[in-house]
């Protein structure tokens, strides 16, 4: 990462270990692609888009039962799509928390606090 962000280069030493041409490159030790900053890095970025639903919503929240209904999203059409296809296509636009602010949430429990897929949902 810190190679892609330019904020170091890459190093490449050459080797001049054959005896018969000791003026000819016999190889190359370049340096690695990732420091051990860049894998930590990494890593941080893996455990963080693992703890997030496939929405983008942190899945503590997303799926979390005292959410059901607060959640809106208003369709928007995409141009392409509907000139690709002939006719309107439209998909869900981004995703708003409509949860007024300062109603606390219990703690998410896994298997506790989940909304069940088969369970009426809130309103109905």
């Amino acid at each position: 990462m810190t190679l892609f962000l330019e904020m170091r280069l890459p190093t490449v030493t050459y080797l001049y270990d054959d005896p018969e041409h000791p003026d000819r490159v016999s190889g190359t030790v370049t340096s690695p692609a990732f420091t051990r900053e860049d894998r930590a890095l990494l890593l941080g970025l893996e455990m963080y888009e693992s703890s997030l639903c496939q929405c983008g919503w942190p899945i503590q929240v997303a799926w979390h039962s005292e959410m059901d209904g607060y959640f809106e999203s208003d369709p928007v059409v995409c141009h392409a799509c509907t000139a690709a296809r002939g006719s309107q296509v439209a998909y869900p636009g981004r995703v708003r928390n409509t949860r007024p602010d300062g109603t606390p949430m219990p703690p998410f429990v896994p298997g506790m606090t989940i909304t069940a897929p088969d369970s009426p949902t809130r309103g109905s």
